[in-house]
């Protein structure tokens, strides 16, 4: 039986496929303009005051005060599967400098900022890192110091020894 025939004696085959594509243009730009059905992806942050791991929305941008009023950095966090444990430890953290902050919050996320306004994002202490305690002392260095590397590349094996996996929420 040819196409055309089939589609005539069967009216639901195009009214179904009409339909599906109209959920599906539907979907995609739910998707595109309100972060789509599950959310956008997410990424751990710390919370200064309580210690404790969170996920938020990777384009949050670090220091970020929440509802509370607590201060959350981004965090790098990873996992040692060679000590038998599937326990998160943090890695580092990660902030930007004041002047990189206020000059990313100018710009909506994924919007690239213009070249002649870049100066703080490309000053060497424009993205800051810590350890746990450093943080808790308030003590940051610039990632792009010696102080900054040792710290980065310190994160790039277990404590045990082994190779770590780099840790996201669920």
């Amino acid at each position: 039986m040819p196409l055309r025939e089939t589609l005539q004696s069967k009216p639901w085959i195009p009214t179904t496929l009409a339909v599906a594509c109209c959920l599906f243009a539907a979907y995609m730009l739910y998707a595109r303009f309100a972060g789509g059905f599950f959310g956008g992806p997410e990424i751990f942050y710390y919370n200064l005051d309580t210690k404790a791991l969170v996920a938020m929305p990777v384009e949050t941008v670090a220091p970020h005060t929440d509802s509370d009023g607590a201060t959350l950095v981004e965090a790098v966090a990873y996992r040692c599967p060679c000590d038998g444990e599937d326990r998160i430890e943090v890695a580092y953290l990660k902030k930007m400098s004041d002047a990189a902050k206020a000059l990313r919050m100018k710009y909506p996320p994924g919007e690239q900022i213009p070249m002649e306004e870049a100066g703080p994002m490309l000053a060497n202490d424009a993205f800051l890192v810590a350890t746990v305690g450093m943080a808790e002392r308030n003590e940051w260095v610039p990632a792009k110091s010696r102080e900054g590397a040792a710290i980065t590349n310190a994160a790039n094996t277990c404590p045990t020894g082994g190779q770590h996996e780099l840790a996201l929420p669920d």
